[in-house]
């Protein structure tokens, strides 16, 4: 089920005594029991029947005291176990899990993982008739494109597929930090625009002229010049391309150009067919990026974009700085 879908579930007031929401992505988490925080109760009814408690402070004792506890002047009782997979005695609350309290609704936000489906307490929590369960999981790219497309219609602006993956790729697939960014330029521009790719070097803080998504042009162009000219500018701006960043968004890079070697000939009209990768890529890059590479030589940098990146965090590097570790990643990507 999509976070969007059990959303609605809640707002249609399909609830259960026991609300799981766990998984690696923990945007979702928050954004579900924030809602569920704000909606279940009114102002007057929090002060009495509403109970937040943190993982590494609860007790089992403590947190089943309050919530077979009968709410007061209202419905429902609303308690929410935030950080739960750092609580250790949440195997303890078995007993509450089986027979609950239908007056209350225990919100369990386990972030970063998934409950062990293994230990009885928490397979049959996971299948209860007493318990609605929400897994979040880490999203795709092309997921989280249309996230992000999504954030920013709400704001009535429209962003370019192309300046969402720029954005993933400076940013990271947090959702978290993507969404603040989002807010930020929201503010920023207003709605009615169409943000491209230069919007995102504008309002994210990118040079233009000399940034990773120029240099990965140059490079799929062969164009060696221009790599070095870029090059130049990252020395003197190492903030700005730091190597694990340059090594993520290439890997992807040489990743989907080693897939589109696999599928076509080098020709404009097969790439035309190709989906998904030609909205990472302006097709021209693409193109130009075959011809420069072929299958074998994109895999060769593949592994050399591997093992820089061990090296810029102190694998097998010995004393080569980011200046001497860039120059050589580059000579290599390109002979």
């Amino acid at each position: 089920m999509k976070a969007r879908e059990f959303l609605a579930d809640i707002k249609n007031k399909k609830l259960a005594p026991v609300i799981v929401l766990h998984g690696e992505e923990a945007y979702f988490i928050d954004l579900i029991s924030d809602y569920i925080s704000s909606t279940l109760l009114d102002a007057s009814e929090k002060e009495f029947n509403e109970t937040i408690v943190y993982g590494k402070d609860a007790t089992a004792e403590n947190v089943i005291a309050i919530a077979r506890s009968y709410p007061m002047m209202a419905e429902r009782r609303l308690v929410i176990i935030k950080e739960a997979q750092v609580f250790k005695e949440l195997e303890k609350l078995e007993a509450y899990f089986n027979k609950p309290v239908t007056t209350t609704i225990l919100v369990i936000c386990y972030k970063y993982g998934q409950l062990d489906k293994r230990k009885k307490v928490f397979k049959s929590l996971l299948t209860s008739k007493n318990a609605k369960v929400f897994e979040s999981n880490v999203q795709t790219d092309l997921e989280t494109v249309d996230w992000i497309k999504a954030k920013f219609a709400k704001l009535q602006i429209q962003i370019h597929e192309k300046a969402a993956f720029a954005l993933i790729d400076l940013i990271g697939n947090d959702l978290h930090k993507l969404s603040n960014e989002i807010e930020k330029m929201g503010i920023a521009l207003g709605p009615g625009v169409e943000i491209r790719l230069e919007a995102i070097a504008d309002n994210v803080g990118m040079n233009r002229e000399y940034n990773i998504f120029e240099l990965q042009k140059a490079l799929a162009s062969g164009n060696r010049g221009r790599v070095f000219k870029i090059a130049s500018y990252a020395f003197a701006n190492p903030n700005e391309f730091s190597l694990p960043a340059v090594t993520a968004i290439l890997y992807g890079f040489y990743s989907k150009l080693l897939w589109a070697n696999q599928l076509v000939e080098r020709d404009r009209t097969a790439i035309n067919n190709l989906g998904y990768t030609v909205k990472m890529f302006d097709k021209k890059e693409l193109s130009d990026g075959m011809k420069t590479y072929n299958f074998n030589k994109c895999w060769r940098n593949i592994r050399l974009l591997e093992e820089y990146d061990l090296r810029s965090k102190g694998v097998n590097n010995g004393s080569t700085d980011h200046k001497g570790l860039l120059t050589e990643l580059l000579f290599k990507l390109m002979y």
